[in-house]
């Protein structure tokens, strides 16, 4: 049972990882579209309704960037209140594989290696290497 006062993020939703993700693309669209504004100033003629356009798009941009801003402050206050950070993670319907990658790649390539690299081939590059620093 959740304690009054303690926040539950929900992952997909309104966790940390989404907030910032979230955030990194309302920051790359703001960018965006001020580029387009100035981009369409910048013109001999510039189209005034493009303009206004740009401009318009860059403000709600901007307006949603500090709604998350002010999610992630609320969040950050919340965890240093609470002392914790609790999230509800989506359940899947796959288990990730016990296996590493390295596991795996381990696995597939040891036996071409043991099959491509035997004793006699091991000895020879030896005695190159060898050679070539005599």
């Amino acid at each position: 049972m959740q304690q009054v006062g303690h926040h539950v993020y929900v992952s997909g939703i309104d966790s940390l990882a989404d907030l910032c993700d979230r955030l990194a693309v309302e920051v790359h669209r703001l960018g965006w579209f001020e580029n387009k504004k100035r981009e369409e100033q910048a013109k001999p003629d510039p189209d005034a309704g493009l303009v206004q356009k740009w401009d318009q798009l860059s403000r709600e941009s901007c307006e949603l960037r500090a709604a998350i801003k002010r999610r992630i402050n609320e969040l950050f206050r919340d965890v240093n209140s609470n002392g914790e950070y609790r999230v509800l993670l989506e359940p899947r319907t796959f288990s990730p594989s016990k296996k590493t990658l390295a596991d795996a790649l381990d696995e597939r390539y040891s036996k071409y290696a043991a099959d491509t690299f035997t004793e006699e081939f091991i000895s020879a590059i030896g005695e190159e290497l060898c050679k070539l620093h005599s």
